[in-house]
């Protein structure tokens, strides 16, 4: 999905008033991401059609979306701006990936030693977050195409 011109619009690009969806990070141009410290993202936010906010979720340096407790902070800060924004008409959760979805929590991260408590934060974590789609004050809509198992499937419930 790519951001729609118009003839206030000519180049797609966001006006200040609205900031609340547009790119999480802007880098001005001669910096490097590097050298600003920002990892790497994995939810890109773009406004299309006027007033419809895409999230677009593409892991970097991953074959598939994954939910870990960064990810889920992360679509948790996007939702904050998407609340606060009162033009926007709809939501859509897309995926860059080719052939998936999203596939759900992240389970090799999991298996690496986390603690009892560590799984009932992430647990906890991604309901809450689930909870706040399903609440939004606009229509939301998941573009699925390929895998969608686990957390992939439950965010579309939401």
């Amino acid at each position: 999905m790519t951001t729609v011109e118009n003839s206030d619009n000519p180049r797609g690009v966001l006006s200040p008033e609205r900031a609340p969806c547009s790119p999480a990070h802007e880098v001005s141009p001669g910096l490097a991401s590097d050298e600003l410290n920002l990892k790497p993202q994995g939810i890109r936010r773009h406004l299309a059609q006027g007033q419809i906010c895409v999230l677009t979720f593409d892991r970097p340096d991953s074959s598939a979306n994954m939910f870990d407790a960064a990810t889920l902070r992360e679509l948790n800060d996007h939702l904050g701006k998407i609340e606060k924004d009162g033009s926007l008409q709809g939501l859509v959760l897309a995926s860059a990936k080719k052939s998936i979805f999203i596939a759900g929590a992240d389970l090799h991260a999991l298996s690496q030693g986390a603690a009892g408590a560590d799984l009932r934060f992430l647990i906890e974590l991604g309901q809450s977050v689930f909870n706040r789609i399903a609440a939004l004050q606009i229509p939301t809509v998941a573009a699925i195409h390929g895998a969608c198992v686990g957390g992939g499937y439950e965010i579309c419930l939401a």
